[in-house]
C-alpha cells in the first residue's frame, strides 16, 4: 500500500530482537513508512517496505527474516555497518547499492543522516518454495553481503514496490511470481553453490495442461494464486511454475493476463457491457488498471478498441 501524507501511521515491518529468541522491536526509533506490503495478498511469503529512516543506530540485533536492504538516495551516503568481528566499518553507499543479511545473523548499523531504504524480506516459506522440495532451506548456508549491486534483484524489488504503491492491483499471482523469482536469485547469489535450484525441463502432460487452461478460463474473475494453479495441475509449486513456462512459453501470470485481455476483446466486440462492467467481470481491481493493462498489451484503450470493432 502507498501511504499518503494524511494517512494514519503504518508500523514498520522491519523488526529486530536482542537475541535469537528475545524481545522484538522496530529496527529504528523513527521510521516514516512511505509504501508497504502490509496489506498485500502475498504477505505470507514476502514483506516489503520503502521508508525514510531518521538518524539512528542499532547494534548486535537479529532480524526476524532475511533481508535485502537497498539504498535509494540519489547521492553517495556514509553508513557504518557492523562486521562479523563486532566492530563498525564505514562505507560509502551509492544509489541502488544493497546489503544482504541472512536470518539468524547478528546485524548492526548507524547513520547520521536520513536514509531512503527499500527493505525486502522473503519468508523461509518463500525461500523454500524457490528452492524446491528436494532440500530443506534450513540446511542452506546463506552468506552475508555488504555494499553490492545486482540489477536483477533491484528490478524485481522495484516491481514489487510499484505494485505496493498501486494497491496490489495486478493481483496475487503477480506478487507471488515476482517474490519467488527474487527468492531464487537470493539463493543463487548469496548461498553455497549446492543451494542453487536445479532447472526442471519437464512439461505438463497435454491432457493435464488442457484441464488447467479450462480451469483458468473458468476463473478469470478470481485472484488465483500459484498454489491454486499448482493444486489443479497436481504439482508442487516449485515444479509447477517451471513446467508451466516450459509447456506454454509464458509465466502463469503472463498467461492469465493474456487470457483476460482476450476475453475482454470478445466482450467489447459484443458491445453489451460497459468497460467498467467488463473490468469487474474479469476481476480487475479497478477500471484504471484494466485500461492501462489493455493499452499496454494492444496499444489502444478498451474504448478505442470497442469503437473500432
Amino acid at each position: 500500500m502507498y501511504i499518503s501524507q494524511s494517512s494514519e501511521t503504518v508500523p514498520t515491518l522491519v523488526n529486530v530482537s536482542n537475541s535469537l529468541a528475545g524481545h522484538i522491536k522496530p529496527f529504528a526509533d523513527r521510521v516514516d513508512v512511505q509504501a508497504s506490503s502490509i496489506q498485500s495478498p502475498w504477505r505470507d511469503i514476502l514483506d516489503l517496505e520503502y521508508s525514510i529512516v531518521q538518524p539512528g543506530e542499532f547494534n548486535n540485533c537479529y532480524l526476524t527474516r532475511a533481508a535485502l536492504v537497498f539504498h535509494l538516495e540519489k547521492h553517495s551516503c556514509p553508513v557504518e555497518r557492523i562486521t562479523q568481528s563486532g566492530t563498525f566499518e564505514q562505507l560509502l553507499i551509492n544509489e541502488g547499492s544493497m546489503h544482504f543479511d541472512p536470518l539468524g545473523e547478528a546485524v548492526g548499523a548507524r547513520w547520521a543522516e536520513p536514509r531512503q531504504l527499500l527493505i525486502v524480506m522473503p519468508s523461509q516459506l518463500c525461500l523454500q518454495k524457490a528452492l524446491g522440495d528436494a532440500q530443506s532451506i534450513d540446511q542452506i548456508e546463506f552468506l552475508r553481503n555488504t555494499n553490492t549491486q545486482d540489477p536483477q534483484l533491484f528490478n524485481l524489488s522495484m516491481a514489487l514496490l510499484e505494485e505496493c504503491k498501486n494497491g496490489f492491483a495486478t493481483g496475487q499471482l503477480y506478487g507471488e511470481s515476482i517474490s519467488l523469482a527474487l527468492a531464487a536469485r537470493i539463493i543463487s547469489k548469496f548461498s553455497n553453490n549446492s543451494a542453487i535450484p536445479n532447472r526442471y525441463d519437464g512439461k505438463i502432460p497435454l491432457w493435464r495442461l488442457n484441464k488447467l487452461k479450462n480451469f483458468i478460463h473458468e476463473n478469470l474473475h478470481q485472484d488465483l494464486s500459484i498454489a491454486d494453479l499448482a493444486k489443479e495441475a497436481n504439482l508442487s509449486e516449485f515444479h509447477f511454475s517451471r513446467m508451466f513456462k516450459q509447456s506454454t512459453g509464458m509465466t502463469p501470470h503472463a498467461f492469465m493476463t493474456k487470457k483476460k485481455i482476450d476475453r475482454a476483446c470478445e466482450l467489447l466486440k459484443k458491445g453489451q457491457l460497459s468497460v467498467n462492467d467488463i473490468s469487474a467481470a474479469l476481476g480487475f481491481k479497478n477500471q484504471t488498471h484494466f485500461s492501462m493493462l489493455f493499452k499496454r498489451v494492444l496499444g489502444m484503450s478498451p474504448r478505442e478498441f470497442k469503437n473500432k470493432s
